[in-house]
Formats: C-alpha cells, structure tokens, sequence
C-alpha cells in the first residue's frame, strides 16, 4: 500500500498547499521556484470579545437536554453575549478567531514537489537531490523544520497583520512585535 502523496511544484496559491496539522495547528506548505510559504494557523487563537459565553452554574448535560433541532430558543436562553466597548463606536466586531501568518523560507534549489508521508505525518519538501523534513507535533503546538543539507537561505515571518491589519487596528489590536532571533 502507498503511503505517500506528492504535489509537483509551483503551488502558486495558499489552498494548493500540501496540508498538515494536529487537531489545533495547521500549516499549508506552499510555493514555487526557490520560495516555500509556511501558512500556519491555530484554532485556539481567538478573541471573544462580543461573544457568548454560557450562564454561570450552566453544566453541558443541561444543554444538551435543553436542545432541540427544531426550537433553538431553549439552548440560547442558557447563553448570555458579552456586549464588550471597542475603540470605535458603532463597529460591530465578532468574535472570532484571529489570524496567525505564514514563514517563507527562500531555499537554494528550486523545489520540484512536497510529499506527505500519511504513516507517519511528515512532510519532505525535495529540491534538488536535498531534502527539507516537516515535522508537526502531534500534542503540543511546535513545528519542526528539519535541514540536514542547508538548503535554506532565507527566513521571512509574515504575520497576517501585512494583509488584515487596517481592520484588525479599528477594534483594538496593536501590530504584531518581531524580533529577529529566538
């Protein structure tokens, strides 16, 4: 049985990319020539503000016997929404979850295609008669990037802040911080 499945470079969109996650953190790995996109992306990173939340003393067995599929009116009386004061008034923000960004890695070597190991997880992305491995953890939140043959040049964090930042800024958030080494 195969194990494995490639997509041949250049990947030219986000959505193109080959997929990897863990349940909470997903990266899409990207490209084209010598440039390979990182878009990575957590389902816990949220900001709740204008957002429900449930009564106090409210279990879930509560809920679940308070639901009904044809009347939601049971099940959202059990709910109160936070009315939170942003900067503006008058804007309505939901809550939602937040943006994280992606890393571009400027290689060596053009990359001809990214693999995906399914028995184990891994992701190679071959250029050349190199390798670069993709390692996402499966219980904590930690991406590893293994280049045994220096085949990265560059590295570039984009945080999503490049291209939401405007309308992250009207509801409060401040710009991301960088700093160049860890």
């Amino acid at each position: 049985m195969n194990t494995l499945f490639r997509l041949e470079f250049p990947l030219w969109r986000t959505h193109l990319g080959m997929l990897m996650g863990n349940g909470n953190m997903g990266v899409l790995v990207w490209g084209e020539g010598t440039r390979v996109c990182l878009t990575v992306n957590r389902g816990d990173y949220w900001d709740h503000r204008q957002g429900e939340r449930v009564l106090p003393g409210q279990s879930y067995r509560e809920l679940v016997e308070a639901f009904d599929p044809y009347d939601v009116e049971p099940v959202n009386t059990r709910f109160v929404r936070e009315e939170r004061v942003l900067d503006k008034p008058g804007l309505w923000w939901p809550s939602s979850r937040l943006p994280v960004g992606r890393i571009e890695l400027e290689l060596s070597t053009a990359v001809e295609y990214v693999e995906l190991d399914y028995a184990s997880g891994c992701v190679s992305v071959k250029a050349g008669e190199a390798c670069l491995r993709l390692i996402l953890a499966r219980h904590c939140q930690q991406l590893l990037i293994e280049d045994k043959n220096g085949l990265i040049a560059g590295i570039v964090p984009r945080p999503a802040w490049e291209w939401i930042g405007e309308s992250m800024k009207q509801v409060g958030f401040s710009p991301p911080e960088l700093w160049e080494e860890a």
